[in-house]
């Protein structure tokens, strides 16, 4: 939205501050028609972003702002945990475990530490595959979806998902 705050020109209507709302078509531009010269806060949101405010200053003529938003990101911790065992213990973590995370809005990978969890960070919000691979064990998968928090958090948002390995079998031979 954009807001006048302060110098010449005529009154806005009813008292009110805010001049215009404007929203940006599919090539991420905006077109506010009709401002009259003077000081103005340009106010800018979108889901997922912070939002931006800036002082502009509006002059006779043709005024363009280019403006960034910057994505609210958050972390995904992925444990991986041994489907062996039983339901209280929830199977044992695993370790060295390779995790590939995908998604439509990006993605990460690594390997899990001694507790079994790895720190996947800087995802935006999405729904992500999650893979994991260990020696001994069976390929895993489970989907996660990533929420980010708040425009204003000072941390980012940790979100948990939890992909279980099976056992690979064992053979054995006999002589």
């Amino acid at each position: 939205n954009v807001t006048r705050t302060g110098g010449t020109g005529p009154p806005v209507a009813h008292g009110a501050n805010q001049v215009s709302n404007a929203t940006t078509d599919a090539s991420g531009e905006a077109t506010v028609p009709r401002i009259v010269v003077g000081n103005y806060r340009l106010r800018l949101s979108a889901p997922g972003y912070k939002p931006v405010t800036r002082q502009i200053i509006i002059v006779e003529g043709e005024n363009s702002e280019n403006v960034s938003l910057t994505p609210i990101l958050a972390d995904l911790v992925v444990s991986v945990r041994s489907s062996a065992g039983d339901a209280a213990t929830g199977g044992a973590a695993v370790r060295n475990a390779e995790v590939n995370v995908t998604g439509e809005r990006g993605g990460g990978s690594g390997t899990t530490s001694e507790r079994g969890t790895v720190r996947i960070r800087g995802l935006r919000a999405g729904v992500y595959q999650v893979e994991a691979s260990a020696e001994r064990f069976l390929p895993g998968e489970a989907e996660a979806t990533v929420r980010v928090g708040s425009p204003t958090a000072t941390e980012p948002l940790v979100n948990n998902v939890t992909v279980r390995l099976a056992p690979a079998p064992v053979s054995l031979t006999l002589r």
